[in-house]
């Protein structure tokens, strides 16, 4: 099994001025996610549970799988931008005994579309509330000022 690097970002909401509910972090997102928005509640549909991303247009965000406890709610944070092409590396064989040329011969580089119904994920992050507690596994492109504008 391989293993990779990951920062993990803690959180924990301060209540020493009296701002915030007496709910916890986590029961006002279980709240939330049991809010009725139209005819479904947003936990019921995807649509309701996708944000545009503030200062970055073209991009979205949203709250793909989740799990919800009475203690606790976890899931995952997935960034797009819909309709964006991606890089693909044109992998081909090395002959066995090359000619310069072929020494010389780069791989071709193309972009293309998402298959129909799909889009490129530009990254997902994992996080976890429990009580006022919030933890968050960090992605490249999902960094965790970014959850805290969500």
């Amino acid at each position: 099994m391989s293993a990779k690097r990951c920062k993990i970002h803690y959180r924990k909401l301060r209540r020493d001025n009296s701002q915030f509910p007496a709910e916890t972090l986590s029961a006002k997102i279980r709240q939330a996610l049991n809010t009725k928005k139209g005819n479904a509640r947003i936990a019921e549909s995807v649509k309701h549970r996708i944000a545009d991303v503030p200062k970055a247009d073209g991009y979205q965000r949203f709250l793909n799988d989740f799990h919800e406890t009475d203690e606790y709610v976890f899931g995952d944070i997935c960034l797009f931008s819909p309709g964006q092409m991606q890089a693909l590396l044109q992998l081909s064989a090395d002959p066995t005994h090359p000619t310069l040329d072929e020494v010389m011969k780069a791989w071709a580089i193309a972009e293309s579309k998402a298959p129909a119904g799909h889009e490129y994920l530009h990254g997902i992050a994992y996080w976890l509330a429990i009580g006022d507690h919030f933890y968050q596994i960090q992605h490249v492109t999902l960094q965790a000022k970014s959850m805290e504008d969500t």
